[in-house]
């Protein structure tokens, strides 16, 4: 969610593909291996939610950071691009 609406998002966009599954969530995993994540889907294939599992309510909050900067910026993206 971004600003309370929904955000779907394609799986390979730059910031969400290159800093947040690449570089957060799999740090994450790597730091803490009883963590795992899924993405769920909607029917045109982009990522609207991701359920996180076995994760402390600090992670909780270090993730949900990251994930607010990373589709802010994904927003930013899409408006330069119009």
């Amino acid at each position: 969610m971004l600003h309370g609406n929904a955000f779907p998002i394609k799986e390979d966009a730059g910031p969400f593909a290159n800093f947040y599954l690449d570089k957060v969530a799999n740090a994450m995993k790597e730091k803490h291996p009883e963590s795992s994540f899924e993405l769920e889907k909607n029917s045109e294939n982009l990522v609207t939610a991701i359920v996180w599992r076995n994760i402390t309510e600090n992670q909780k909050k270090e993730l949900d950071d990251a994930l607010e900067w990373t589709l802010r910026k994904v927003d930013e993206n899409r408006k330069a691009e119009i």
